[in-house]
C-alpha cells in the first residue's frame, strides 16, 4: 500500500499519516474477515445439507414401524350420529351397523328462573346433594356470593363432582335465567341426589324446578340392545372409540374401517421428496462454472459425494431378509429419472398396495429394527447425522471451530492494532513538535543574517 504525502502541514508531515499506516496494518485483519465470511457461508450450506439429510429420517418417523406404515380410516353413513378414529395395528378392517337408540345422561337439576344472573341475590344458604356413594355434600353460599353467576362459580370451584352452568330461557321474558347443576359422569351408576336448595333472606326465591336422574344409553347392534354408560363406545371395535353425537332411534348407522391408501401414498411421497431434496442440493453445489468461487460452495466436496453414493446405493440395492416378494424400491414405482432424482409412480404403487399390501409392508418396514428398506435407511443415515460421530456433524464442528479460531485471531490482532495506533500517534506527535521547533529555529537563524 502506498502512503500519500500530499497536503503536508506546517511540520512537513501529512495530517493523516497514522490513518494511512493503520490501513496498511489492517490488511491482514480484512483478509481474515474475508476468510471467515467464506467459512461461514460453507457452514450455512452444511447446516442446510444436514437438515435435508435428517429430513429423510424425519419423513420415516410416522412410518418407521409396522403400525406406522399402515393407515386406516373410519367411514360412517351419518357423522352427526357416530364418528371415530381407528388405531393402526389394533383395529381390524370390517363393517358394522349401529343404532343409537338412546343417549346416556348425567344426573341434573334446573332451578326456577331469575330476572338476571349477576344482580339479584338468593340470600345466605347452601346447596346439598348426595353423591353416587351415598355421601351427603354441602356447598355454602354467602349472601355476597348468591347471585346466579357467583353461585355457579362457587360450585365449579369446589371440584366435588358437580358442575354448574347458567342458561337463558327465551320463553320466560320476566325471569329467563336458570341455574343447572349436573353430575360430572354419565350412566345410572353415577346418579346424584338433589334435594331442595336452602336459602334465607334473599331478594328472589331459588329452588329446584325439575330433577333428572342419570341414565344409561342404549345402542342396538345386529338387533341386540346394549347398555352404555357414556356417549363414547369403547372396545366395540378394537382400537376405536366411537363418539356419539346424537341419538337416531330406528335409523342404524353403517360403519366401516378400511385402509386409507391415500395417506399411505402421502407418507411414501414425503420420503421421496426428502431424497430429492438431498440429490438436488448436491447437484446444485456440483454445478461449477469458470466464475464459481469454490471457497464459498461445497462443490466437489467428498462429503456430498459420499452421501450421494450411499443414498443411490440404498435406492438401487436389493433389500434382503424380509418375507416380501418385492426386493427393490423401483417395484413400488420409485425410480431414478434422467435428471438424477426420483420419480414416484403413484398409480403403480397403489395398485400393488391394493393387490398385495402385506408384501409392501414387509418390504418397506421389515421387522422394524434391522431388516427392511426403512430400517436400512435409518441405519445408513445415522452414520452422517449422528451428533457424536456422524460425518456431517463432525464437519460442522470442525468448521465452527475454524470460525471461532479466526474470531479469536481477529480479536487479538485488533487489540494489538489499538496499541500500535496509539504508539504511532505519540511518535508522530513528538516528531511533529521536533520538526516544527527546528523549522522555527531555522527561520530565526535566517532572520538574524546568518542565512548567507
Amino acid at each position: 500500500m502506498s502512503i500519500n504525502f500530499t497536503g503536508m502541514n506546517g511540520s512537513g508531515l501529512p495530517p493523516n499519516i497514522v490513518e494511512q499506516l493503520m490501513q496498511a496494518e489492517r490488511i491482514p485483519v480484512k483478509n481474515m474477515e474475508i476468510n471467515k465470511g467464506k467459512k461461514e457461508t460453507k457452514l450455512n450450506l452444511l447446516n442446510d445439507f444436514d437438515k435435508r439429510v435428517k429430513s429423510i429420517v424425519t419423513s420415516l418417523g410416522d412410518i418407521g414401524d409396522r403400525n406406522g406404515f399402515k393407515d386406516l380410516k373410519l367411514n360412517t353413513s351419518n357423522d352427526q350420529v357416530l364418528t371415530g378414529t381407528p388405531t393402526p395395528g389394533e383395529t381390524p378392517t370390517g363393517e358394522w351397523n349401529v343404532e343409537v337408540a338412546k343417549l346416556a345422561k348425567k344426573a341434573s337439576a334446573i332451578t326456577n328462573g331469575f330476572p338476571d344472573m349477576n344482580k339479584t341475590k338468593a340470600g345466605v344458604g347452601y346447596i346439598r346433594f348426595t353423591t353416587r356413594e351415598g355421601e351427603e355434600k354441602e356447598i355454602y353460599i354467602s349472601e355476597s356470593g348468591s347471585t346466579l353467576e357467583k353461585i355457579a362459580k362457587t360450585v365449579n370451584s369446589t371440584n366435588i363432582g358437580v358442575k354448574a352452568s347458567i342458561v337463558n330461557d327465551r320463553d320466560d321474558l320476566e325471569t329467563p335465567y336458570r341455574l343447572i347443576l349436573s353430575g360430572s359422569e354419565m350412566g345410572s351408576e353415577n346418579n346424584l341426589g338433589f334435594p331442595n336448595l336452602y336459602f334465607l333472606d334473599g331478594e328472589h326465591d331459588l329452588y329446584f324446578h325439575e330433577n333428572r336422574e342419570a341414565e344409561n344409553g342404549t345402542i342396538i347392534v345386529d338387533g341386540f340392545p346394549i347398555g352404555i354408560a357414556d356417549n363414547k363406545i369403547e372396545n366395540f371395535i378394537p382400537g376405536v372409540t366411537l363418539d356419539i353425537g346424537r341419538s337416531s332411534p330406528g335409523d342404524p348407522v353403517a360403519i366401516s374401517v378400511t385402509e386409507n391408501y391415500k395417506a399411505i401414498e402421502a407418507k411414501l411421497d414425503g420420503f421421496v421428496n426428502s431424497v430429492n431434496s438431498i440429490l438436488s442440493f448436491i447437484q446444485q453445489q456440483n454445478t461449477l462454472t469458470k466464475d464459481s468461487d469454490t471457497s464459498k460452495t461445497l462443490g466437489g466436496d467428498s462429503l456430498l459425494s459420499n452421501v450421494q453414493r450411499r443414498v443411490t446405493r440404498i435406492i438401487q440395492d436389493r433389500v434382503v431378509g424380509t418375507n416380501s416378494k418385492i426386493k427393490r424400491l423401483h417395484e413400488l414405482g420409485v425410480e431414478f429419472n434422467r435428471n438424477g432424482t426420483l420419480d414416484f409412480k403413484k398409480e403403480k404403487f397403489n395398485n400393488l398396495l391394493k393387490s398385495n399390501p402385506q408384501d409392501v409392508l414387509d418390504f418397506v418396514i421389515g421387522d422394524g429394527f434391522k431388516v427392511g428398506l426403512f430400517p436400512k435407511i435409518k441405519f445408513e443415515m445415522k452414520s452422517f447425522t449422528d451428533s457424536a460421530y456422524g460425518s456431517i456433524s463432525s464437519r460442522k464442528k470442525s468448521m465452527q471451530n475454524q470460525v471461532r479460531s479466526i474470531d479469536k485471531n481477529i480479536e487479538r490482532r485488533e487489540k494489538r492494532l489499538v496499541t500500535k495506533e496509539q504508539m504511532l500517534r505519540d511518535k508522530f506527535s513528538k516528531l511533529e513538535e521536533s520538526l516544527s521547533r527546528i523549522r522555527g529555529q531555522g527561520a530565526a537563524f535566517g532572520g538574524a543574517g546568518f542565512g548567507g
